[in-house]
């Protein structure tokens, strides 16, 4: 079995392929932050920006939020949760 990839994309461009889904959150968070220094619309963030594990339907920036949240790796307050 092929090991799995979750495909990284922002601003419906890939920007990353992760072996794990708190590798692809940092990726998906960082891009979305340093590329876009002013923010990004709702828009953006809800059409153009997603993380894709093969046969299954995209996760969207906000359920990628949540489960980042649920894991620990995203604060309440929306910044990355500092890993040892």
């Amino acid at each position: 079995m092929a090991p799995i990839s979750y495909k990284v994309v922002v601003k419906l461009k890939k920007v990353g392929s992760e072996k794990s889904f708190e590798q692809a959150f940092t990726v998906f968070y960082n891009t979305i932050k340093d590329k876009n220094p002013n923010g990004m619309s709702l828009m953006e963030l809800e059409q153009a920006c997603w993380i894709e594990l093969p046969n299954l339907p995209p996760i969207d920036f906000y359920t990628a939020c949540e489960a980042a949240r649920r894991l620990n790796l995203l604060s309440e307050d929306g910044h990355l949760v500092a890993r040892n």
